[in-house]
């Protein structure tokens, strides 16, 4: 009788102990999820500021694009008109003082392409490293910075190719003179007019300036939206 008795309290004492155990596991178990929660939701918000860090330096970084295009547009404008009207004057007889200012300005200007000097593959890192979440707006900036190393690439291109032009062309016909600009430059418009390697450089000059201030459109309408769907994109994490 006392054997079964004491049988019985350490099937109690055994139950108790294991339904002990099984709460200790289980606490410990809402332990460890809560900590996962709270470590998740802290890599989230963490993920959450240095998303929107890039995405403001991203779009303070337009912004300045956008003001660099605007200037160069507005330089290249005026230099393809001064260049055209260069163009003319050398065909005719005699050129007065303000006109011989134009054809000069031209001839300073005309081979000067130079394309905006910028890091664009910087962000790369970044980008593959999954910084930006929205697949749309992370295809629109990988579409921008794609197009903006074309434009630029295509824009040195054109540089090196017009100054090669440039300086294997114009010297034989025109004498330069760089650095004073009381000394004229030393040419014969008769001789200019009937050229066909200066009316070449001219056509060339023209032609490749056009080619970047259309480039400079596009960039410029690029960034425009790029800023647009990034402040989309940092209105939605506010």
């Amino acid at each position: 009788m006392r054997f079964f008795r004491y049988k019985k309290l350490m099937s109690l004492d055994t139950l108790k102990y294991i339904r002990y155990a099984i709460g200790e596991v289980i606490l410990v178990v809402i332990g460890i999820l809560i900590a996962l929660q709270v470590n998740n939701l802290n890599e989230e918000r963490k993920f959450k500021i240095e998303q929107k860090t890039f995405l403001d330096g991203l779009k303070n970084e337009l912004e300045l694009d956008t003001i660099d295009f605007r200037v160069r547009i507005d330089m290249y404008e005026k230099r393809i008109a001064l260049i055209q009207e260069a163009r003319i004057l050398m065909f005719k007889k005699k050129l007065d003082d303000t006109q011989k200012k134009v054809f000069r300005d031209a001839v300073l200007k005309m081979y000067r392409l130079t394309p905006i000097n910028k890091n664009i593959n910087r962000h790369d890192n970044k980008i593959s490293d999954g910084i930006i979440q929205n697949d749309e707006l992370k295809n629109i900036i990988l579409d921008y910075l794609s197009k903006s190393k074309f434009h630029q690439d295509l824009q040195s291109a054109l540089n090196n190719k017009l100054k090669d032009i440039y300086t294997s062309k114009v010297s034989n016909y025109i004498g330069l003179n760089f650095d004073d600009e009381d000394i004229p430059f030393t040419y014969d418009l008769a001789s200019l007019n009937n050229n066909i390697d200066i009316q070449n450089v001219f056509f060339f000059s023209i032609l490749f300036h056009n080619t970047a201030l259309n480039n400079y459109y596009k960039q410029l309408e690029l960034a425009s939206q790029l800023i647009e769907e990034i402040e989309k994109e940092l209105t939605k994490s506010d």
